[in-house]
């Protein structure tokens, strides 16, 4: 279980451990949509703090 939370937590952050990799064609689109989905939302993180500060 806690494997699992690693694994989710590394893809979403976009950081990847090298040790773990998705086994089938399903868990790797998975993985992929989950890798994007985290770098859009730093991406929008970092564009609403810019956005506070130059208020």
């Amino acid at each position: 279980m806690l494997l699992n939370v690693y694994f989710s937590v590394t893809t979403f952050s976009t950081i990847m451990d090298v040790d773990l990799a998705p086994a089938g064609p399903g868990a790797r689109v998975l993985v992929a949509g989950e890798s994007i989905a985290g770098a859009l939302l730093v991406a929008l993180l970092v564009f609403v703090l810019g956005w506070q500060i130059a208020r």
